[in-house]
């Protein structure tokens, strides 16, 4: 009896220890899963740190080429309606001279037989001339002054006509008057481009070169590529501007003459 007793005594030990060992196994097994799962996570939390990150950055990305592309779009309507603005006051100068013109014309040649009449009048009796003289004499000077007017009127159109063709000159022999000066209203870093407060009508011409200041400081310079009434787009002149430096709106720009070609 005792044997069989010892024996039990032995068999569960040894069952024990048997289970103690499995139970050991499966609990590193169970840890390393855990650390496994852990690491799982703090990989998957870091990544989606990272995509958090870039989403974050593409937003603003887009957010600015949103601006961007609104304030070129406005600029554009801008210089299209300015564009649309010149030519109907070029085509309004124009009909307006050509009234004057007419006025004048005509003017001149009523004065022209009231001094006839009046020429008339004096060869006849002193009695007759100065009675009708003394009733012209109203008339005449009010035509005199519609015709003092309508020289005055036709001197200004004459004088804006005259600035058109000039300007239209300058544009045709391609120069730019030097020291003129301009703003610039915004910039596109992501197409390297800048839309200037000059244009057309201050005597811009494609292709020049002009110098970008910030106080005393040169930034670069930049070359016209498209001008409209008001309002041109200028290239940023590559590798012009300083490292750390970018162009800003609110710079200005000068036109130093041709020698900004060769600089």
């Amino acid at each position: 009896m005792g044997k069989f007793l010892l024996y039990i005594a032995i068999a569960i030990s040894v069952a024990s220890a048997a289970l103690g060992f499995l139970n050991r196994n499966n609990l590193v097994t169970v840890k390393e899963e855990r650390d496994a799962t852990k690491s799982q996570l703090a990989s998957s939390q870091e990544q989606a740190k990272k995509i958090a990150a870039d989403k974050k950055k593409s937003d603003e990305l887009l957010q600015t080429a949103t601006a961007e592309k609104d304030q070129a779009a406005a600029a554009l309507t801008a210089a299209i309606a300015d564009k649309d603005r010149a030519a109907k006051e070029s085509t309004d100068a124009k009909a307006q001279l050509a009234e004057a013109n007419t006025k004048l014309t005509t003017l001149q040649q009523d004065n022209d037989a009231k001094n006839t009449r009046i020429a008339e009048l004096e060869a006849k009796s002193q009695p007759v001339v100065d009675t009708s003289a003394q009733d012209l004499k109203p008339q005449l000077l009010e035509k005199e002054q519609l015709l003092s007017a309508a020289q005055s009127k036709m001197a200004e159109m004459q004088a804006s006509m005259n600035q058109l063709m000039e300007d239209k000159q300058r544009r045709m022999s391609q120069k730019m008057r030097e020291g003129m000066e301009g703003r610039i209203l915004a910039v596109n870093p992501a197409y390297n481009f800048v839309v200037l407060s000059l244009g057309d009508r201050n005597g811009v011409i494609t292709n020049s070169e002009m110098l970008i200041r910030r106080g005393n400081q040169l930034l670069g310079r930049v070359r016209i590529t498209s001008v409209d009434p008001s309002t041109s787009i200028a290239d940023i002149v590559a590798n012009s501007v300083p490292k750390g430096f970018s162009v800003q709106p609110g710079d200005n720009v000068i036109y130093r003459g041709s020698e900004e070609s060769t600089n």
